[in-house]
């Protein structure tokens, strides 16, 4: 499946792929999207086409930022992977409001200076997230014991508040 040129505003029309005998979009639970240069916001509308997705994948894309809905429709969202991302530098709050389910988190190697307040406190099910290599923040959290000590770091080292950087 190819997901190329999204824009900010744009939102997909279809999406084009193989599936292996008697599976269709629904039974996707897995979204894997790898090295698409053009791709600079998550893609609109891909919850038409997999709306039972558990898992989602990115791994350098060139994600400039994310609004705070695009995960809204994956209730049963668990792992989310955003990797690689040169110009991703803002993370909103409530980006994570909707997945209750949401149990491991990886940001790293993007370029994250500004993460919204509460961002990882409504997850009940965090067990691991991994923010290593951007700019306000290089830490991981491995057990769930050490999410309190991110989520202190990331409010003390990455305020939403955007301030002069010198």
């Amino acid at each position: 499946t190819a997901v190329t040129n999204i824009v900010e505003s744009k939102t997909l029309t279809a999406v084009n792929g193989n599936h292996r005998s008697g599976k269709s979009h629904e039974d996707v639970k897995y979204l894997n999207i790898w090295k698409v240069a053009d791709l600079t916001y998550f893609p609109k509308g891909i919850e038409k086409y997999f709306p039972n997705l558990i898992a989602i994948a990115t791994f350098d894309c060139d994600f400039h930022k994310f609004q705070g809905h695009e995960f809204d429709a994956f209730s049963n969202l668990a792992w989310l992977n955003i990797v690689g991302n040169p110009n991703l530098e803002r993370i909103p709050g409530n980006l994570f409001a909707k997945t209750p389910l949401l149990h491991t988190i990886m940001f790293y190697n993007n370029n994250i200076k500004y993460v919204g307040k509460n961002l990882l406190d409504s997850l009940s099910h965090f067990e691991y997230a991994d923010f290593t290599n951007n700019y306000c923040v290089k830490h991981y959290a491995e057990t769930s014991s050490e999410i309190p000590a991110l989520i202190e770091h990331l409010k003390n080292n990455c305020t939403d508040i955007e301030v002069p950087i010198c």
